[in-house]
């Protein structure tokens, strides 16, 4: 029978038939509401909704509930199940639709199959979802359980809340344990950190708090730890590992992309790369397999070794080691504040520098620019070249060139195959010099300088004396005990114990001499003290204070004396020679012209003339010889002849003076 709503009102039994119900099969009016409530007993009916299709409707009009369907079990207070079939209602204030769900809860909504909701003010929808928290939700998917309150699963398959205030989007087998998590979806996720985050992926555990997960088989472990990628670790507290089996274990510790690296040290970073190694407070910003430690940074490179405070910007197997640092290059070395800029092979000590170059190595506190195969030892400097060695001790100084060594504080400006080792020496450049002296200077080829604060210049000259001048020239010596000379020109010798000579020539002997001065070719000085030789081919010897101007074969042994031409000899002190092929044996005499000859026995004579020769003359002194005088004015008897003015009285040795 069709029995209208309005018809309930008066009717106190059990009906059984059908019943049409053209809306909802629940009146909303007030009046509906009442009549419920005054009806005793059970109503019992086939509702059709909607058309030919039937189910079960029945009312328990003293507990205000409504129940639709099949073998439905409610026994809420205003509760109801409104569709399906088997869903059990035992909360207050509830709903159910669907199949097989237990709703036993406190203004609980379940709606679809096998789900249950056993919490208050929840609700769970999907296939066999569970809700056993107070406000808590699944709101999809299958064999997802919410078991504390105020949580949600979104959807997905098997994923679990067990926890307050926690969320799971979807995917599948996630699991929330603690307070404030958060997994946003994928497989096989765990959260067991307080407030922790997975956004998706596979096999994640975010287990710090705070922290943050997303990507493959990650962990953030630390509080406020962040790991994104695949197999990466977050170990520290606010430590961030991103890329592909990266561990950022220490504290502050990040790694913010690249592969198989580790930042174990506290406040570390590496920006990227493959297998690289941080420690406490380093800086990595990518390459491949570089080891930082101790506050070290290395910009990339290959193999890079930096610890204590060090710095490496690139390059492939360099080692900076305590506050050092290396530009770049490869298989560079540097320790204890020193520097590398580059190249390979360089090795750089406490406070020293290598600028760039190959197989260099600078000790401490010293400085190449580059080159190859250089040394430079404490406190030494080298500019470049090859094969340099500022070695045998501190403050040296080599500006290139090859093969080339500097003692300490000794300088070698260039050239090649230089030694200057010798304190304060240098070379100026060429090649094959030696500056072994105390403060010797040379320069050109094949040069030495073996004794103190010399200066040797030209081709193969040698100073082995002190405070001497080799100026230029070619194959000059000055041999041992020989100290303030000067020489320049070619082949000449200054022998031993010379001293404070000048030498201006080719090929000028000195032995033994002092003060003297000798300009011009061949000239021999011997035992000479003070005086000059000017010329060539001449001789002073066993003198002191003389002089000799000539061109050639000048001879003087003697002191005080002078001579002025070419083949004249002296051998007397005190004399004079002006002219060619005069010879003085005596003393104090003054001889002008020509082949002029004086004894032994002759002193304080003047020869003036040609061929005059008083050797045979017997002790004549303070006599003037003359030939050839003209007296002009005055008569002559004979003025056209020359005569003999001058003779000597050989028994007495009184001199004459005739004009005639």
């Amino acid at each position: 029978m069709a029995i209208k709503i309005s018809q309930l009102n008066n009717y106190s039994g059990n009906l059984v038939g059908s019943m049409f119900f053209p809306f909802s099969p629940v009146d909303g009016s007030s009046s509906y509401k009442a009549a419920l409530s005054t009806i005793g007993g059970y109503l019992s009916a086939a509702l059709t909704v909607f058309g030919p299709n039937t189910v079960t409707f029945t009312g328990d009009i003293s507990g205000r509930r409504l129940i639709i369907g099949d073998n439905q079990n409610v026994t809420g207070i205003c509760s109801s199940a409104v569709a399906g079939a088997r869903n059990i209602v035992s909360g207050n204030y509830s709903l159910a639709s669907g199949v097989s769900s237990v709703n036993t809860g406190r203004s609980n909504i379940t709606v679809g199959e096998g789900v249950s909701a056993v919490g208050n003010y929840g609700a769970a929808f999907g296939y066999t979802n569970y809700v056993g928290g107070s406000a808590s939700s699944v709101l999809g998917g299958s064999g997802n359980c919410v078991r504390e309150s105020y949580s949600v699963v979104a959807g997905g398959l098997s994923n679990s809340v067990l926890n307050n205030l926690s969320f799971i989007g979807g995917g599948s087998g996630n699991t929330v344990t603690n307070y404030y998590s958060l997994i946003g979806g994928g497989a096989s996720n765990y959260s067991t950190g307080y407030a922790s985050s997975i956004i998706g992926g596979l096999l994640n555990r975010a287990s710090g708090s705070y922290s943050l997960v997303g990507g493959l088989s990650s962990l953030s472990q630390g509080r406020s730890s962040v790991t994104l990628g695949e197999g990466v670790s977050a170990v520290g507290s606010n430590s961030i590992s991103i890329g592909h089996n990266n561990l950022a274990s220490g504290n502050h510790a990040a790694i913010y992309g690249g592969a198989d690296s580790v930042a174990y040290g506290a406040y570390s970073t590496i920006a990227g790369g493959l297998s690289n190694c941080a420690g406490d407070n380093v800086s990595i910003g990518g390459g491949y397999q570089n080891i930082g430690t101790g506050c070290a940074t290395i910009g990339g490179g290959f193999l890079n070794c930096a610890t204590s405070k060090s710095v490496i910007g690139g390059g492939y197997s360099n080692n900076a080691i305590c506050c050092s640092h290396i530009g770049g290059g490869y298989l560079n070395y540097s320790f204890r504040c020193a520097t590398v800029g580059g190249g390979f092979c360089n090795s750089s000590y406490t406070n020293s520098s290598v600028g760039g170059g190959s197989e260099n190595c600078a000790a401490d506190y010293s400085s190449i620019v580059g080159g190859y195969l250089n040394l430079a030892n404490q406190c030494s400097t080298i500019g470049g070249g090859t094969r340099n060695t500022a070695n045998f001790g501190c403050y040296a100084t080599i500006a290139g060139g090859l093969s080339s060594c500097a003692g300490q504080m000794a300088v070698v400006g260039g050239g090649s195959y230089n030694n200057a080792s010798g304190l304060y020496s240098s070379i100026i450049g060429g090649y094959l010099n030696s500056a072994c002296g105390v403060g010797s200077v040379v320069g050109g080829l094949s040069s030495r300088a073996l004794c103190r604060s010399s200066v040797v210049l030209g081709e193969k000259n040698v100073s082995a004396g002190d405070y001497t001048a080799i100026l230029g020239g070619y194959n000059n010596v000055e041999e041992p005990n020989s100290f303030c000379n000067a020489i320049i020109g070619f082949s000449n010798t200054v022998g031993d114990s010379s001293t404070v000579s000048t030498v201006i020539g080719t090929s000028v002997s000195v032995c033994n001499g002092q003060s003297h001065i000798s300009i011009g070719n061949t000239n021999v000085v011997c035992n000479a003290v003070g005086g000059a030789v000017i010329g060539s081919s001449s001789t002073s010897t066993n003198d002191s204070d003389t002089i000799v101007i000539g061109s050639s074969n000048n001879s003087i042994n003697g002191v005080y004396s002078y001579i002025l031409g070419y083949n004249n000899s002296s051998q007397g002190s005190c004399s004079v020679i002006i002219g060619h092929n005069n010879t003085n044996v005596g003393l104090c005499n003054v001889l002008i012209g020509s082949s002029n000859i004086t004894a032994w026995s002759e002193c304080n004579s003047t020869i003036i003339g040609q061929n005059i020769n008083i050797s045979g003359c017997a002790y004549t002194q303070d006599a003037v010889h003359m030939n050839k005088i003209f007296l002009y004015s005055l008569c002559s008897s004979n003025p056209g002849v020359p005569k003999q003015i001058y003779y000597c009285d050989t028994g007495g040795g009184n001199c004459t003076l005739h004009i005639s």
